[in-house]
């Protein structure tokens, strides 16, 4: 469906959320079997019912479970004019490293930098997990974006803890809570402007 047009000055913001993997592709699978891309999912539910409630516009580039190419994800976002195009994945370590744990957000564009301290601050803070910091990174989704954007890792499957709070619908919803409270920062200090692109 197409997205109504709007002129700038009664314009709602606009954010598209990536769930990371999906169908065939299931990403970092847990030592008790959680997969990446349904923890992707649920947490991106949870955000797009978070934003919407904010009077948010809001686009997904998958709602189910589908396998979805990346240049397919970016386009969500690009052809639409979104604000800001959020990825949301889980990491994961090699078989044997189980300990490590945490946030890390990826950017690639200095346009985005802005938007993955600020989101960055949020879900380390609400989390209460460790802070792997935000690094720069030529992803092919961040890269491509028009708008800000950021890959969010929100926590390592590989680490059976962190597997098991990913995994319970309390914490997905406490993290995209803290991801919205980081959108709603980041448009507070940077109001959406149609021409800013």
């Amino acid at each position: 469906e197409r997205a109504p047009l709007v002129n700038a000055s009664n314009r709602k913001a606009f954010v598209v959320i990536d769930a990371g993997h999906g169908g065939n592709d299931p990403g970092a699978i847990g030592p008790s079997k959680t997969q990446e891309k349904e923890v992707t999912l649920a947490v991106a539910r949870y955000l797009e019912r978070y934003l919407m409630n904010d009077q948010i516009q809001v686009a997904m580039t998958r709602s189910e479970d589908l396998e979805i190419l990346l240049q397919p994800r970016v386009d969500v976002a690009n052809l639409r004019n979104a604000d800001l195009f959020i990825s949301i994945h889980a990491n994961s370590m090699p078989p044997g490293n189980t300990h490590v744990r945490g946030i890390e957000t990826y950017y690639t564009t200095p346009q985005s930098k802005g938007l993955a301290d600020t989101i960055h601050k949020y879900v380390v803070k609400e989390l209460g997990a460790p802070d792997r910091r935000v690094r720069s990174r030529g992803l092919f989704v961040t890269r491509r974006a028009k708008m800000p954007s950021i890959l969010l890792e929100i926590g390592f499957l590989s680490s059976p803890a962190e597997e098991a709070l990913l995994s319970n619908p309390a914490y997905q919803r406490k993290i995209a809570k803290a991801i919205r409270d980081g959108v709603q920062a980041y448009f507070a200090e940077n109001p959406t402007d149609q021409n800013k692109y």
